[in-house]
């Protein structure tokens, strides 16, 4: 324990002498207890506080004075802040809490005082490695130890809880439900009176300096035994002992440590006493360890009470280097037990400086595995303070050990015993006070407590000190263990809302809308939300139930919502099950508006539907035409806008389902002449030539005159495609217009020029790009596969090897395999070698089906050789010898025959047939 720095501290002592209201007797003696409890902070026999850093503030006339005094003050100290308080304290009518009176406050007007959390507050506004301590004189003041969150049966944490997290002091004058004494006559109050006479005259029987505690035991002694209030105290577990004053006392028992040293000796001191060496044992343990070891083992043989005591004393009293050679000599020796007693009696008992020397030393004896032994024994059995004193002096080795990894590892041991809040907030604070601010948010982000609710209370106390980033952490690993308590959804809301953090709170619905499944549950946690003015959070969960529950729920939902007077609710409850919901299930939710007495509503949630996926507008039609509401159909199909390529979707939409829309059909054949021809142009671009088709065979029954007509605007308005396509569509839906000709699909294929006549080789560019596959897949579709196939397979003899693979492989994709097979038959005009090549061409190109179909449907285009090599090649089983296959070529004794010129060859070929 050392004294707190007095130039480094500050102290805030804030008293009201006298009150406006009648109810509220003044105070003179805390005029003097301001000004005696100042004059002995100031004094350096005391303290030593310099006077600008001692501040008082004697009736305050406003909250904000009260407050900005505490505010300064906390950002200027660096090693301790000290707040006192004298006057009234008053408790609030409706909840927990402590409210410090003003000279102007007024009982029934809470505002008019300060709230303590506010002071809480302030106090916490320091660095985290400063020490506060707080001080309060007036009644009820035992309630500054209440939940400033919730109430107590929520299982929350509370503010002294919340105070050991904060490295802060906190001593009260009476209990929460008792009243403060200020005796008539009397110079001071009795709590501080007693306070300042301690300070003023020093501890009897005490060490150099006075404890916190010291503090505390004097003062309920003395008060208890006059029959007063007693006080009460929490103390946070800091690593170094909180002391804000010198003991007086004429005579100091040299050597007897206070109160507070005695029972958490954490700086550098054993954490035990030394224990007394008897006299016959001075000489043996100043032997080298590897000697106590062996004398030890043999004495654990024969009397091992003997032999424990002399390894405790050992482990004690020799140096830490020594004690690890002595630990590592018993376990090398074979003594397992002798060596567990060295190791847990330094675990419990060496000091955290020494420690830091002993694990070092181990390592540098190749014991590993007894420092992998040692550090969990500390975290075990020592305090948090202690444990953070040996982290810090591992990380400061300045030996160079290289004792930083055991200094993590340490900490995770230390962090795998924690199983309550407490002890995480006790391990943080330890680590503050260390300066291992690094180390401190490490336990804070992983605690591994025992449960949701220890969890949840930590997080709590974390959020109320500011350290939201690892309250965040701790919440998102519970939403689901919250989320079934709709109070609880509601408060980490509003603390989710305070930081920002709105993804989170999202996350947070989402849980709670998952753990809510029934009507009632439901609708319980929406009235928490709309009670605690959550509208927002409110909306989202009925957006989200609209999407999870069935369309029954949703409408016995929307039924209670408008049972508890939420009539805006219900409307948003089911537009969004309307939108997220299948498009069929709409009209049950316009129904149910209408049931409840919403036409409007219903008509909105219709006139919304009609802006959905044209392919969903069509199956809603089917759907209410099917229901009879033919009503509510022609509302859909008046709010669909007038764009064509939209009605031909909703066309698709009711043809798919097998009952196109005779309305939304008329309605397009009645477009203008221009604009209806445009438009069986664009919906085959769209994929709509089946829509097409069923708008040509309406038009057919209803104005069969217009075809020729609608013939010449296609012309006009599209290409020669265009106007072929619909013309054979047009002669399958019967109307009276001229065949489509070869010769026509043969000039838009690029094959023929004007007159029919194929174009040749040399005077056209390659055939078939991407827009003559096209063509050729839209006249297959307009039911001309047969006619295309013609002219194709006519075609064969004037096209390259490589045109009519990519043509295959066109009519391979498109799925027109008729078509391709009249393209193969067209090229039986090939020689046998030519024909071979085609078809390996076929099998190399990736098109074996073909390549099989040319063969078999072509064999005497080949020899035998030929079809036995390709056969084997396409895997195919090994033919008998075809009758009609050609035979091999002979050759006689001379030179082979020249082969005539190619032109020759091909006019005998055109000859013979």
């Amino acid at each position: 324990m050392e004294l707190a720095d007095p130039n480094r501290s500050f102290a805030v002592l804030v008293g009201s002498t006298r009150y406006d209201h009648g109810d509220l007797e003044d105070l003179p003696a805390v005029a003097a207890n301001l000004r005696d409890l100042g004059r002995l902070l100031e004094d350096p026999d005391v303290w030593g506080l310099p006077p600008e850093r001692c501040v008082r503030v004697v009736d305050p006339a406003s909250p904000q004075v009260f407050l900005d005094a505490i505010h300064e003050a906390a950002q200027q100290a660096t090693d301790t802040l000290l707040f006192y308080f004298a006057g009234h304290g008053l408790t609030p009518l409706d909840e927990d809490g402590l409210l410090l009176a003003l000279p102007s406050t007024d009982p029934d007007r809470a505002y008019s005082a300060v709230d303590y959390a506010r002071v809480r507050r302030e106090v916490l506004g320091t660095g985290p490695r400063v020490n506060r301590v707080v001080i309060l004189d007036c009644c009820y003041s035992g309630k500054a130890f209440e939940g400033a969150m919730s109430g107590p049966a929520s299982g929350s944490v509370t503010m002294a809880e919340q105070a050991r997290i904060a490295g802060t002091y906190l001593l009260t004058a009476c209990a929460a439900n008792t009243t403060a004494l200020a005796a008539p006559g009397e110079t001071h109050t009795a709590f501080t009176g007693e306070l300042i006479r301690l300070l003023d005259r020093g501890l009897p029987g005490g060490g150099p300096l006075i404890g916190a505690t010291d503090v505390y035991d004097h003062l309920v002694g003395e008060l208890r035994a006059q029959g007063r209030p007693t006080p009460q105290q929490r103390l946070s577990n800091t690593g170094r002992l909180l002391s804000f004053a010198r003991n007086r006392h004429g005579r100091h028992d040299e050597g007897k440590p206070s109160a507070d040293h005695a029972r958490n000796g954490a700086t550098g001191s054993a954490a035990a006493s030394v224990p007394v060496i008897p006299a016959d044992m001075h000489e043996l343990l100043r032997r080298p360890p590897r000697y106590v070891a062996l004398y030890a083992a043999r004495l654990y043989g024969t009397d091992p009470a003997a032999g424990r005591g002399l390894l405790r004393l050992a482990a004690l009293t020799r140096p830490p280097q020594e004690t690890a050679a002595l630990l590592c000599g018993l376990r090398k020796g074979g003594s397992p037990e002798a060596a567990e007693t060295v190791l847990a009696t330094a675990a419990e008992e060496r000091s955290p400086l020494d420690l830091a020397t002993i694990v070092p030393s181990l390592r540098a004896l190749n014991d590993d595995e007894a420092v992998a032994r040692l550090l969990p024994a500390i975290a075990e059995r020592r305090g948090p303070e202690d444990v953070a004193s040996t982290v810090r002096a591992l990380h400061e080795d300045s030996a160079g050990h290289g004792s930083r990894p055991d200094a993590d590892a340490l900490l995770a041991a230390a962090m795998a015993t924690l199983a309550t809040t407490e002890a995480v907030l006790d391990l943080a604070g330890a680590l503050w006070s260390a300066q291992l601010d690094d180390h401190a948010t490490t336990v804070l982000r992983a605690p591994a407590v025992s449960s949701p609710e220890e969890t949840s209370r930590l997080a709590d106390a974390l959020h109320s000190i500011g350290r939201t980033a690892e309250a965040l952490a701790l919440h998102r690993q519970i939403y689901a263990f919250l989320a079934r308590d709709p109070a609880e959804v509601v408060r980490l809301l509003r603390i989710l809302e305070q930081a920002g953090a709105t993804p989170d709170a999202q996350r947070l619905v989402r849980e709670a809308m998952r753990a809510t499944t029934t009507l009632p549950r439901i609708m319980v946690f929406c009235e928490a939300l709309w009670s605690a003015g959550l509208g927002e959070h409110a909306q989202d969960a009925l957006a989200g139930y609209a999407r999870l529950l069935s369309a029954q729920d949703v409408i016995g939902f929307a039924t209670l919502l408008q049972g508890q007077g939420h009539d805006d609710a219900v409307s948003h409850l089911l537009g969004h099950a309307a939108k997220h919901h299948p498009v069929a299930r709409t009209p049950e939710f316009v129904d149910a508006l209408r049931a409840l007495g919403r036409p409007l509503d219903a008509r909105g949630l219709l006139t919304d539907a009609a802006r959905r996926a044209p392919e969903e507008v069509g199956e809603l039609l089917v759907v209410l035409d099917a229901r009879g509401a033919s009503h509510d159909g022609d509302h859909v199909r008046d709010m669909l806008p007038a764009d064509p390529l939209l009605l031909g979707r909703v066309i698709r939409g009711t043809l798919a389902l097998g009952a196109p829309s005779r309305e939304l059909v008329e309605k397009v054949c009645g477009l203008a002449e221009p604009e209806f021809a445009r438009t069986l142009v664009t919906l085959p671009q769209h994929g709509l030539g089946d829509v097409v088709d069923l708008l040509l065979s309406h038009l057919v029954r209803s104005a069969p005159e217009q075809a020729d007509t609608m013939l010449r605007s296609v012309e006009q308005v599209g290409t020669p495609l265009d106007r072929t396509v619909l013309q054979a569509k047009l002669s399958t839906a019967g109307a009276r217009v001229p065949p489509v000709r070869g010769g026509t699909i043969g000039a838009l294929l690029g094959l023929h020029n004007r007159d029919g006549r194929r174009i040749p080789l040399t005077d056209r560019p390659p055939l078939f790009s991407e827009e003559q596959g096209r063509a050729v897949i839209a006249l297959c579709e307009a039911g001309l596969s047969e006619l295309v196939g013609e002219v194709l397979a006519n075609s064969a003899r004037g096209m390259t090897t490589q045109e009519m693979l990519s043509l295959l492989g066109l009519l391979e994709s498109a799925g027109l395999t008729s078509v391709a097979h009249a393209v193969i038959d067209g090229a039986r005009w090939m020689f046998p070698d030519l024909y071979e090549r085609f078809i390996r061409a076929m099998l190399n190109g990736g098109l074996r089906a073909f390549a099989v179909y040319a063969l078999e449907s072509a064999p005497s285009r080949l020899t035998a050789a030929q079809h036995h090599a390709l056969a084997e090649a396409l895997g195919l089983p090994a033919p008998a010898r075809p009758a009609s296959a050609l035979p091999a070529p002979t050759h006689t004794d001379g030179p082979p025959a020249e082969a005539p010129p190619p032109a020759r060859r091909r006019f005998d070929l055109w000859r013979r047939r």
